[in-house]
């Protein structure tokens, strides 16, 4: 009798000690996952805040060749005028 209750707790230890081994596998996966999880939540924030910067510096950079833009077009009517008004007052 002693020794199948001897038997009955070994089995029972061999199968606590088991499953307190799968679940400390697991904490330790699930540790490793939310740890490579937040280092990847820092990278996509670093990243986000490159590319809103690029986006306004893009955006300037466009704001000038707009202006930019702007002034020729301006430059180019007032010329456009002048050579009709010089061949006006040739003609």
């Amino acid at each position: 009798m002693f020794i199948q209750h001897m038997k009955q707790l070994q089995a029972y230890m061999l199968k606590h000690l088991s499953t307190s081994f799968h679940e400390r596998a697991r904490d330790r996966y699930l540790q490793r996952v939310w740890h490579h999880n937040e280092q990847l939540k820092e990278e996509i924030s670093v990243l986000s805040a490159k590319l809103e910067e690029q986006n306004r510096d893009i955006q300037l950079k466009l704001t000038a060749k707009n202006l930019l833009i702007n002034q020729q077009e301006a430059k180019i009517e007032r010329l456009n005028r002048k050579c009709e008004e010089d061949l006006k007052r040739r003609v």
